[in-house]
């Protein structure tokens, strides 16, 4: 199975999590990405598993999602859907990643990470004050028309 049927395979209904935030250390795939429809950048950046969630820390409160993927850059996700990898797709999930890479061993509680060399934290879930980040206001407006 190939990255791109794997994605498929777990963007089924019944794995589709609507929760607070991903749980770190477990492995997700997103839904769609701006920039990334068709897989341009990459699938590999559709699925990965969470290092840190950073509560309330992004625009509008979203909260901060990173994650690693399986060609080992991490990055942050935020106002994102995410799907669970059911414990039966674990397996394939897991050996997308070069062996030592994995939820635990490379990634810990103890690590600290940062956003663009700035604003960095130790822990799995952190507050927007832990990492020091500034409060992101913003407006948004939308308007319909037929």
């Amino acid at each position: 199975m190939n990255i791109k049927q794997f994605i498929d395979a777990v963007r089924v209904p019944e794995n589709f999590r609507c929760i607070d935030h991903p749980i770190p250390h477990k492995y997700y795939v997103t839904a769609m990405q701006l920039g990334n429809l068709n897989g341009e950048i990459g699938w590999e950046r559709y699925m990965g598993y969470v290092v840190q969630v950073r509560l309330k820390s992004g625009q509008f409160g979203s909260d901060k999602i990173l994650i690693r993927h399986p060609d080992g850059n991490i990055i942050v996700h935020e106002n994102q859907a995410f799907y669970e990898v059911s414990e039966q797709l674990l397996p394939i999930a897991e050996s997308f990643f070069e062996e030592g890479v994995s939820p635990g061993v490379l990634d810990t509680d103890t690590i600290e990470y940062s956003i663009f060399n700035e604003y960095p934290a130790t822990g799995l879930v952190v507050t927007r004050e832990q990492c020091e980040m500034p409060e992101k206001g913003g407006s948004f407006s939308m308007m319909v028309s037929k």
